[in-house]
């Protein structure tokens, strides 16, 4: 009854990918089904009920090669999500690489996607990751590289060989585009930092880079400067990022007179009787909440 309620069927699919394969034989069709349809987006249900059945597995295979492009992209979502179990089909890493080749591009970052979920923690799809991080595919409203920014997150997630793919990473801080606009609220750096992540105390490698990013906001629009994923991974490094301490103190100064000038101009502004001598101190009072340049530095240094 659920399912056929358009208001509520994510309940049901939610109460599925609990249940797991034991609601196989009275859902698993219906859910193959979806999944070929526009606008589905339940696709844990399936990766829950269908998890290692190899029959599932061949057709989103088939489904991420013919599918169109919104049942493809469930295809891959649902393979990601099966992760290693999707392994039981042993066609399935060779048939996503083949796929990864495909002249469609956005067709090429599906594959990517499912790949960084089905070859977690080998080394099987590696190279062909890296050789998708120089792709300049763009998504369909042109905002940045969908095929690279795949291939980074699908990095990220297998997490292996940091010796090949740090290096990489570091060198596209300075020219990869993202393409989800969700993913900048803050900053630009939001899936290499987040890639960056998973590779732990051996990523503390890029923080020269990182460092070198920030600086880059010392000359820039304050405003723009703020780059809070490059601070949250600095911050995860502890006392490793010791170094990157003078420049986060010449930020949050820089930040702070920013602030401070807006909010004089801003009390200009509201006041139409502006006298001059109530005008803002010539330095900004301590603020009382910690910014985000100040805890970074708090947590580098281990306190």
């Amino acid at each position: 009854m659920l399912i056929e309620s358009k208001q509520h069927a994510y309940i049901a699919y939610e109460v599925l990918e609990k249940i797991g394969p034991a609601s196989a034989p009275l859902f698993l069709d219906h859910l193959v089904k979806k999944t070929r349809s526009r606008g589905f987006h339940d696709t844990k249900a399936l990766a829950s009920v269908g998890r290692g059945n190899t029959e599932v597995i061949a057709i989103l295979l088939d489904g991420l090669k013919n599918w169109p492009v919104h049942g493809y992209w469930n295809a891959a979502q649902t393979l990601h999500e099966m992760g290693s179990s999707a392994r039981n089909h042993d066609q399935a890493i060779p048939i996503l690489l083949q796929l990864s080749e495909s002249p469609e591009g956005p067709r090429r970052a599906a594959a990517a996607y499912a790949l960084g979920g089905v070859a977690r923690g080998i080394d099987d799809a590696i190279g062909r990751l890296l050789e998708m991080t120089y792709d300049e595919c763009a998504d369909e409203d042109d905002y940045g590289h969908l095929v690279a920014g795949c291939a980074v997150t699908a990095l990220g997630e297998i997490g292996r060989q940091p010796d090949r793919v740090i290096p990489r990473f570091m060198e596209m801080f300075d020219t990869f585009e993202e393409f989800d606009v969700d993913m900048g609220y803050g900053g630009c750096h939001a899936r290499l930092c987040e890639a960056l992540k998973s590779f732990g105390a051996a990523a503390s490698s890029a923080i020269p880079v990182l460092i070198r990013t920030l600086e880059r906001g010392l000359t820039t629009d304050a405003e723009e400067a703020y780059d809070g994923d490059i601070l949250d991974l600095l911050g995860s490094f502890g006392p490793a990022a010791i170094e990157a301490i003078p420049v986060l103190e010449k930020l949050d100064r820089a930040r702070e007179e920013y602030l401070y000038r807006e909010q004089c101009e801003w009390e200009e502004d509201e006041d139409d009787d502006y006298d001059d001598d109530d005008q803002c101190e010539d330095t900004p009072d301590d603020s009382e909440e910690e910014s985000e340049f100040r805890e970074t530095i708090r947590r580098i240094r281990g306190y």
